[in-house]
């Protein structure tokens, strides 16, 4: 109930509030192993690209984040054509909430039928500057859900899910201590990190020589 509480509040802070989340302390991060980043959390991925593929890349994000939403917006799209549309890479989308508002947006994807999970967090980030303006978050995410089947009940019940607020979090938690995540968007690609690109020649400098090996 606490978090449907929370949609009908003032949301515009949260976008502002987070904007600053793209370096923190990121740059220290270590090198994971594959095998590691890849094991099975609490929740299975959402991904898009061969499951096959030579790279895999992780991203860690909050649905709030400004850094993550421009991402999406304007540099997911080229990483895309020239990674993930080739069969070069895929990328796995994991939850990173930095507070309750990203935590709920979260959890729609996970309440719809899987098929549709990636593009239901690719229309919240395409949409995020509409739906995260200031006043009631509610009725603008009541309608995003309802392109994807969901019911405002449905939602509602969605948004009580202990067991996926649990899930998720832990999620976030492992993210932390096993991975040393500590803002949004942080990346793996095939176990190096990459913390809040700005530009495709970050992923190039990682992936070119890894396809050379």
């Amino acid at each position: 109930l606490m978090l449907i509480t929370l949609l009908a509040t003032s949301s515009a802070s949260w976008a502002q509030d987070h904007e600053g989340h793209k370096h923190g302390a990121g740059g220290t991060l270590k090198e994971i192993p594959v095998e590691q980043l890849n094991k099975a959390g609490s929740l299975p991925d959402i991904s898009i690209g061969k499951p096959d593929a030579q790279i895999t890349i992780i991203e860690y994000a909050s649905m709030t984040c400004g850094h993550c939403g421009r991402f999406h917006r304007d540099l997911l799209p080229q990483v895309k054509a020239k990674y993930i549309d080739t069969g070069t890479a895929r990328l796995l989308v994991r939850e990173f909430p930095l507070e309750k508002v990203a935590l709920a947006a979260a959890m729609l994807p996970r309440c719809v039928s899987p098929d549709k999970s990636y593009d239901f967090i690719a229309t919240l980030f395409a949409r995020q500057q509409l739906w995260l303006q200031k006043g009631n978050v509610r009725p603008r995410l009541v309608r995003i859900s309802k392109e994807f089947g969901m019911t405002e009940s449905a939602l509602d019940s969605c948004l009580q899910d202990d067991s996926l607020v649990e899930k998720i979090m832990s999620s976030r938690q492992r993210a932390v201590e096993e991975f040393g995540v500590k803002s949004t968007p942080t990346f793996f690609i095939n176990g190096k990190p990459l913390v809040g690109p700005q530009s495709i020649v970050e992923f190039d400098k990682i992936i070119q020589p890894m396809l050379k090996k």
